[in-house]
């Protein structure tokens, strides 16, 4: 799917849906003027996080916020430190976090943030 995208746009960004691309807010672009004006060899990562609830301090989340507003614990994690920014057909591995055959880069700029640890949790 991924590749037949490719022919028609210039990169593709495949992920969970408990996963989030973010560009650093200091950079001050929206992450599609970001990413395009990178030069991606074939892809390219975000530094993973996996957020979670401090259950001592935190509250439930409240859908009407948002979400980091609301979440300031995360691990550091390499298992979210992967490539789901590709501007060439590749074989992704399951979860697209890997792909065959070709390296990728971290930018800095970039975060990757695992959210399943903490959205499930909306208060209504």
């Amino acid at each position: 799917l991924a590749a037949e995208l490719l022919k028609t746009y210039d990169i593709v960004i495949g992920c969970d849906t408990d996963e989030f691309l973010v560009v650093d807010p200091r950079v001050e672009r929206s992450l599609a003027k970001y990413l395009s004006g990178l030069k991606i060899k074939t892809s390219v990562s975000g530094l993973g996080f996996d957020i979670g609830q401090n259950m001592n301090c935190e509250l439930k989340l409240n859908k009407n916020q948002p979400m980091l507003e609301q979440r300031g614990f995360a691990l550091l994690s390499t298992r979210y430190t992967k490539p789901i920014v590709i501007n060439k057909p590749v074989s992704w591995g399951s979860g697209f976090h890997s792909i065959r055959h070709h390296n990728f880069h971290i930018d800095k700029n970039l975060y990757l943030l695992h959210g399943k640890n903490c959205l499930y949790y909306w208060t209504y």
